[in-house]
């Protein structure tokens, strides 16, 4: 049984030098035993949240489950075969657009939504006090601060530019920073915001728009995308983050950076995924072969994982909310191991 003893009006008191919030948890039997074996814990501070427009439709799919693509962010790929061709916003003009578009392709559009790269176009419109850390390993790219309202305005000018150009939806890339080192301090629950944001401007506009990477909060927010793109999901044992997705019959588009392997291949078709194989340069692309997608061979690199798509080693039990103050609350999630 939770007890409220008197709201909190500040939280100064419990947070320490990290940043971390301490709390402290109070049996009411003789032996403080509260049977929890985990315990996750998110705080939602609702009155400090920017307000996203009211989610609008999704427009009608063009996309389905399973469908074909290829991820050519380079513009390297002289013609295209496959149902779905991610191109960068930026790079590809309005021309070659039409022209895609002439041959019944969907066209979904990439672009940064969480980086300023300081070889676009409008990076002079980012206020230096909403500019990060670097992101390692990609020279002359910073992490964003998504709580920025300058930023927002940004990423609406982003959006009016793929509806311009004629995309059929937008792939905004980098929005795990509560994941990276980001020079802000981004929590779940303002990430969660702004992917709101973000698909509500989409979907004002027309366009359909997907989840990238993201793992962590993939089925919390599953619901404002239209579908998802996520790079070596295999590599980090994260696909199963994604399977909401399918569920809903949107698709999961998997890259992984690696030549191509006939049983991941064969694991991602069989759980709706589509799939590319590609170098980090991304102009090398390769695809599973159609005569092998549908066997379930392990490779002898691979025998010794286990090839369970999804293996939750937890299990959820039960969830209590707890009111501390005007506009929060924590809530716990019980789970026991399996």
């Amino acid at each position: 049984m939770w007890k409220r003893v008197k709201p909190i009006q500040s939280l100064d008191d419990y947070i320490n030098g990290k940043g971390d919030i301490v709390i402290r948890l109070i049996s009411n039997n003789d032996f403080d035993e509260i049977g929890i074996d985990y315990m996750n814990l998110s705080l939602g501070i609702e009155e400090a949240l920017p307000t996203p427009s009211p989610l609008a439709p999704s427009p009608p799919t063009v996309i389905s489950k399973g469908d074909s693509f290829v991820y050519d962010l380079p513009g390297t790929q002289s013609t295209y075969d496959k149902q779905v061709i991610f191109i960068d916003l930026f790079d590809t003009n309005k021309k070659d657009i039409a022209s895609i578009r002439s041959m019944g392709k969907v066209v979904i559009c990439y672009f940064s939504a969480g980086s300023l790269e300081d070889w676009r176009s409008d990076k002079s419109a980012f206020p230096k006090n909403a500019v990060g850390n670097a992101l390692g390993g990609w020279p002359g790219e910073f992490w964003l601060d998504i709580m920025n309202d300058d930023v927002r305005t940004i990423m609406k000018a982003r959006m009016d530019l793929a509806k311009n150009k004629g995309c059929h939806g937008v792939d905004p890339d980098n929005v795990d920073g509560f994941d990276n080192d980001t020079g802000f301090s981004i929590l779940k629950w303002q990430t969660k915001n702004y992917l709101q944001f973000l698909a509500s401007q989409a979907h004002e506009r027309g366009l359909l728009i997907g989840l990238k990477n993201s793992a962590e909060i993939a089925t919390q927010v599953e619901q404002y995308f239209d579908f998802a793109v996520v790079e070596e999901c295999w590599e980090y044992n994260e696909c199963c983050q994604y399977i909401s997705f399918g569920t809903q019959m949107k698709p999961v588009f998997a890259i992984e950076y690696r030549s191509v392997e006939q049983n991941i291949c064969a694991k991602f078709e069989n759980n709706g995924f589509s799939t590319n194989f590609a170098n980090y340069d991304l102009d090398q692309i390769w695809f599973c072969p159609e005569e092998t997608r549908h066997l379930d061979a392990v490779s002898d690199k691979e025998s010794s994982r286990k090839l369970a798509f999804c293996s939750a080693s937890r299990r959820l039990r039960r969830t209590s909310t707890i009111s501390i103050g005007s506009g929060m609350s924590f809530m716990l999630a019980y789970l026991l191991a399996m």
